[in-house]
């Protein structure tokens, strides 16, 4: 869901069964509800109550141009 997009900006929304969110797409995203997945984001701000598992596998992007910031404390799952 919301792969391959320049400039993404979602505010106060629950993101509802979603999987590999985010693939290859820049971030401004302020959800209510916790994410199930997101993959390889290229850059920007993720705020969300959680994310089930979070994909870097892809070398070529700087896993550090993205932010998380999670209002559950969780450990999550991190793929590389």
């Amino acid at each position: 869901g919301m792969c391959y997009m320049e400039n993404v900006k979602m505010e106060n929304c629950t993101i509802i069964n979603t999987d590999l969110a985010f693939e290859y797409s820049t971030v401004d995203v302020q959800a209510n509800s916790r994410i199930d997945s997101v993959k390889n984001p290229i850059s920007g701000t993720i705020t969300a109550a959680g994310i089930g598992e979070l994909i870097l596998d892809d070398p070529e992007i700087s896993a550090e141009d993205t932010k998380y910031q999670l209002a559950e404390e969780q450990e999550y799952a991190i793929r590389f």
